[in-house]
Order: structure tokens, then C-alpha cells, then sequence
């Protein structure tokens, strides 16, 4: 049986960790933005780096308002590969002026995966669930907040789907 101490535990590393990693996110994306000549691609990098700044914000702010932020973790051995897709991407993107359309092609297959695992999955069916038994008496605007950032992140995975499909099927000129 799990106990309470265990739940607290895991749930302030994830909370916390899941901050840290909305924050690279936001960097990488806003990275992604400054090395795309595409003005509409781009765009849509912006919002989400922005959207992942603000989620990572949010996220951090839960943590400390519920006693659970822990700052004895590695989130980098926490969150093994999800940690690492980013890294990754960002040293890669440390090296470029600026990504051509295979290049960009090729980091949008590699990110849908992590928006996969910082979407839906991660807040909506784990984490706020966990969270209930921890949250002060305002709970439910606690929820609200966290399933705003779970919308947000249905946006994120829908845009990194379309923009990787709008670098498939269009030619460099459109």
C-alpha cells in the first residue's frame, strides 16, 4: 500500500520537475521561433514559449502554495528522456543560425513526442487527480488553473502536428 508520505513525495516531484521542464520547453521553442523564417511557424513557436513559460509559472507557484515543491531533485535523472528530447534540441538548435525545412521537419517529429508526454496524460489523468488530496480549500480554482495548462497543451500537440504536416505536404515556396 502506498502511503500518504509516498503520494506527497511523488507529487511534489512532479509538480516540481514538470515546472522545470515547461521552462526548457518554453526555451526551446522560443529558440525554435528565432531560427524559423517561416513568419507563421514561427508564430506559433512564440505562443507556445510562452504558453510553456507561463505553465511553468503556474506549475512552480502550485508547488509552493501546496507545500510540495521539493528542491532535492534531479529532475534531469526524474524525467530520464523527456529531459534529455530536450536537451538534445537544444544543443542542436545552439549549433544552427537558422533551420531549414527538412531540419525543422525533423525536430517536429522528435517533439510531438514530448508534447505527447507533457500533455494530457501527465496533468489530466495523474496529476490533478493526486493533487486533491494535498490542495487547500480553494482546490477547485487550483484544478481549473491545471486544466487550463492541460487545453493548453491539447494546443501544443495540435500545432506541432500541423506544423509538422504544413512542412510535409507544402514546397519551400509556399
Amino acid at each position: 500500500m502506498v502511503s500518504t508520505e509516498n503520494v506527497e513525495e511523488l507529487l511534489g516531484k512532479v509538480l516540481t520537475c514538470s515546472s522545470v521542464l515547461e521552462r526548457a520547453v518554453a526555451e526551446l521553442y522560443f529558440a525554435l521561433y528565432s531560427k524559423t523564417d517561416d513568419p507563421i511557424i514561427a508564430l506559433v513557436f512564440k505562443k507556445i514559449s510562452l504558453d510553456s513559460s507561463s505553465h511553468a509559472s503556474i506549475l512552480e507557484e502550485v508547488a509552493t502554495i501546496t507545500k510540495l515543491k521539493r528542491g532535492d531533485i534531479n529532475c534531469r535523472e526524474f524525467l530520464a528522456e523527456q529531459y534529455s528530447i530536450v536537451e538534445r534540441a537544444m544543443s542542436y538548435l545552439e549549433t544552427k543560425t537558422k533551420l531549414s525545412r527538412g531540419e525543422l521537419r525533423t525536430a517536429m517529429e522528435k517533439l510531438l513526442l514530448l508534447e505527447n508526454y507533457v500533455g494530457e496524460e501527465t496533468y489530466h489523468r495523474i496529476l490533478i487527480p493526486l493533487m486533491a488530496g494535498f490542495l487547500p480549500i480553494q482546490s477547485n480554482l487550483l484544478v481549473e488553473l491545471m486544466n487550463d495548462i492541460v487545453e493548453d497543451e491539447k494546443f501544443h500537440e495540435k500545432a506541432v502536428k500541423a506544423v509538422l504536416e504544413t512542412l510535409t505536404t507544402e514546397s519551400p515556396a509556399s
